[in-house]
């Protein structure tokens, strides 16, 4: 039985939200949830030796200025599987614009769990992460949407205020198109 996110019912508590993982670290595939089928759809594979660095998804009952649900990359230390649902905080985001049109990243962190540590548990805002990490993830993500024949253009970054406020837009955007 295909999987029907669209049911994931709507939780946010300030930076705290549920994400929808579609494509898990380390898959060279590009994956996407297409609704009308409520199936995983390959959107494209990336060149031989390259592999996504974080899990990749979005969340739930949002509507981003691009048409499609928000998208967030998950700072997990191992992937998830693909549909998977998990709760995390978010600590910023990177402004964007795909061919023209705003198409942000969000970033998040899992939540911490109590007696487990995670190497994620010491980022509370963007600027926590190391500037070569930071480097990387901008990097990658210009690289893999140029290698698909997308013009990118990275504007800033920004913290957890924003990023917060920016769901809080895009979910009301969701009701109202509903």
């Amino acid at each position: 039985m295909p999987a029907d996110v669209s049911a994931i019912a709507w939780e946010r508590k300030g930076s705290q939200m549920l994400a929808v993982v579609e494509t898990p670290r380390e898959s060279r595939y590009k994956y996407a949830f297409d609704p009308e089928s409520r199936a995983l759809r390959v959107s494209f594979m990336l060149a031989r030796g390259l592999s996504w660095p974080y899990d990749y998804g979005f969340i739930p009952q949002t509507l981003a200025d691009d048409g499609d649900p928000a998208d967030v990359i998950v700072m997990m230390e191992e992937a998830l599987v693909p549909l998977a649902v998990v709760r995390v905080r978010l600590i910023g985001g990177f402004e964007m614009t795909k061919d023209g049109v705003r198409n942000d990243r969000l970033l998040a962190c899992p939540m911490p769990m109590k007696g487990i540590a995670l190497a994620t548990d010491r980022y509370t805002a963007i600027g926590d992460l190391p500037k070569p990490e930071l480097e990387q993830m901008e990097r990658f993500l210009r690289d893999y949407s140029e290698e698909q024949g997308h013009d990118i253009e990275i504007a800033r970054r920004y913290g957890v205020d924003e990023a917060t406020s920016l769901v809080k837009q895009w979910h009301r955007a969701w009701k109202n198109a509903r």
